[in-house]
C-alpha cells in the first residue's frame, strides 16, 4: 500500500483542463478535445487522464459533508428536532451551483416552449408572403429559431452534465462519510 502511495506521488499529474479553459471553451466543451482526439487514436492510459479537480476530490467532499452533518446535529439539538441528512446534503453545494442548474433548466424549458411557437409564427408569415416577397420578420423568425435551437441543445447538455457532476459529488461524499464512520468504529 505504501509503495502505491509513493508511486502515485512520484507521477506527474496533469492539471485539469477545465480550470484553465475560457468561457467559450467551457460552453462548447472544447477543453475535452485533446483527450477525445487521443482516445480516438488509441486506448487511453492512466498517464493520459488528468487529475481530479480540487472541488471534486473525495477528501474535500467528505470533510464538507461531515462538517455540515455536525452542524445539523447541533442545530437539531437546539431546536429539539431530529437531524435530517438531506439538510446537510443540501448545504454541501454553494448557491451558485444550484443557481446554475436552475438557470440551465429554465433556459431548456423556455426554449422548448418558444421554439415551436416561433416556428408557428414563421409558417404563418410564410403563408402571407407566398408570392416570394419575404419581409424582415421572416428573417427575424429564422434567426430566433436558430438561436433557440442552439440554446435548447446547449442548455440540455450542460444541465445534464451539471446534474451528473452534482449527483456524483453527493454519492462520493455519502460513501466516503459512511466509510469513514465504519472504519473509525470498526
Amino acid at each position: 500500500m505504501e509503495k502505491e502511495d509513493s508511486a502515485r506521488s512520484n507521477e506527474t499529474k496533469r492539471p485539469h483542463p477545465y480550470s484553465s479553459a475560457n468561457w467559450l471553451s467551457r460552453l462548447t466543451v472544447h477543453w475535452m478535445s485533446n483527450v477525445l482526439q487521443l482516445g480516438s487514436k488509441r486506448p487511453l492510459e492512466k498517464k493520459d487522464i488528468f487529475s481530479v479537480r480540487t472541488e471534486d476530490s473525495m477528501d474535500q467532499l467528505v470533510d464538507k459533508l461531515e462538517s455540515e452533518w455536525k452542524e445539523e446535529i447541533i442545530n437539531s439539538s437546539t431546536t429539539g428536532c431530529k437531524p435530517r441528512l438531506w439538510k446537510a446534503l443540501s448545504r454541501v453545494f454553494s448557491w451558485k451551483e444550484y443557481t446554475l442548474l436552475f438557470a440551465l433548466k429554465v433556459l431548456r424549458f423556455l426554449s422548448t416552449i418558444f421554439l415551436p411557437t416561433l416556428l408557428w409564427f414563421f409558417l404563418l408569415d410564410l403563408e402571407k408572403e407566398s408570392q416570394g416577397n419575404y419581409s424582415a420578420s421572416s428573417f427575424i423568425f429564422v434567426t430566433g429559431i436558430i438561436v433557440l435551437a442552439m440554446m435548447k441543445g446547449l442548455s440540455k447538455n450542460h444541465s445534464t452534465a451539471v446534474a451528473y457532476i452534482l449527483g456524483n459529488r453527493l454519492k462520493v461524499s455519502c460513501i466516503g462519510l459512511v466509510y469513514k464512520k465504519v472504519s473509525i468504529s470498526g
